[in-house]
């Protein structure tokens, strides 16, 4: 694929509105011109310039007409300031592939969902950079072949699929990237890092994506098992693995009593061979992070139904005009040691009643120190 060729009118012909005989006519091209062709139709038998279609068998052409991408649908972009191209859809998250200078015209062939950033042939560039003459949301979205996924709020990217793992970068609301692989409840960017799933909608089925990371297939036998959201039997049941049905472990908590699979947390005591059939060691699976029960500094929460805010853990302090919404994020650094009360960074919250059905956490809070204060 190239991004343009030159071409030189062999005799005089016109330049017109769209690639058809009958369409408007926009300009008069004298023998001998020479022009830059950026795009053609689908059987190369137009080509795209700047000014619109003329036919490609009266120039001259430096190249195969069908390395240039398809124009059929295409608008004039104009730069107004020297910017930069990427390889995808985010300055973030792809790579620079190149720069346009002040001035420059190009096309652009394509966009992505939400209209941002539109594909040239040279690659991605922000709609701000560019004076555009069309209509953006006319631009077919650019299918990129892979699931491209976006931030549905601001959230982390991580080195490793856990929230214990190292911190690498802020995932604002609206970045998009390519995610690659999944594991459990968490996506593979382009990178090598990880995202959260349920914190970024996606272009594509996350199913297609291929599994990171150790299996182990296991079997049950003797009775069936209820699927967990976390290795607690107190947590929310999200299922069951039926007596004889075949699954898939990807993690265990430290003792290996429990399993993680890809539709939840499978308890199996501490004599799993009386329970399931499986080949392979199961102290060889990843230690996932919602298992382990070693003190954690803190935890990331999500809220599920809407809670207010205490300055202590008693409902006689209530802070005057504080209040987590749902779908709002939050830090708990604490617990109380029944775990009815949880403390953040802002202060404390009630999930005595039904805890499952108030908040969502990224882990056990077994881990959480336990605080009164």
């Amino acid at each position: 694929p190239v991004s343009e060729l030159a071409i030189t009118a062999k005799i005089r012909t016109y330049v017109l509105a769209a690639p058809r005989p009958n369409a408007e006519l926009l300009k008069v091209v004298e023998a001998g011109l020479e022009d830059l062709a950026y795009g053609r139709d689908a059987n190369g038998i137009w080509l795209r310039i700047l000014d619109g279609w003329t036919l490609a068998d009266v120039f001259r052409i430096g190249g195969s007409v069908m390395a240039l991408p398809d124009a059929t649908h295409s608008i004039n972009i104009k730069v107004w300031r020297r910017t930069r191209l990427f390889a995808g859809p985010s300055e973030k998250w792809f790579a620079e592939v190149g720069t346009l200078a002040y001035g420059i015209s190009s096309l652009a062939f394509g966009r992505n969902d939400s209209g941002g950033w539109l594909r040239l042939a040279q690659g991605w560039i922000r709609v701000s950079q560019v004076d555009v003459e069309g209509d953006i949301q006319q631009l077919p979205v650019v299918d990129l072949s892979e699931v491209v996924i976006t931030a549905k709020t601001r959230t982390f990217v991580l080195r490793d699929p856990n929230l214990s793992s190292r911190f690498i970068a802020v995932f604002e609301a609206g970045d998009e990237a390519l995610a690659i692989g999944r594991a459990g409840n968490w996506l593979k960017i382009a990178q090598g890092w990880w995202v959260a799933a349920e914190a970024v909608s996606s272009s594509g089925s996350l199913a297609n994506l291929p599994l990171e990371g150790k299996r182990i297939a296991f079997q049950t036998v003797r009775t069936s098992h209820v699927l967990y959201n976390e290795p607690n039997l107190y947590a929310a049941r999200l299922g069951r693995v039926h007596r004889g049905e075949v699954a898939s472990a990807t993690g265990r908590n430290r003792q290996a009593t429990w399993l993680k699979t890809d539709a939840g947390w499978v308890y199996i005591t501490q004599a799993p061979t009386r329970y399931i059939q499986y080949e392979g060691d199961l102290m060889s699976l990843p230690v996932s992070f919602e298992a382990a029960l070693a003190s954690f500094q803190s935890l990331l929460g999500r809220i599920k139904r809407p809670r207010h805010l205490y300055s202590t853990p008693t409902h006689n302090d209530l802070i005057a005009g504080s209040r987590l919404e749902v779908g709002d994020y939050f830090e708990a650094i604490g617990r109380t040691e029944d775990g009815k009360w949880l403390k953040t960074v802002d202060g404390w919250i009630n999930v005595s009643r039904r805890p499952h059905l108030s908040v969502h956490l990224e882990g056990n809070i077994v881990g959480l120190p336990i605080s009164n204060d």
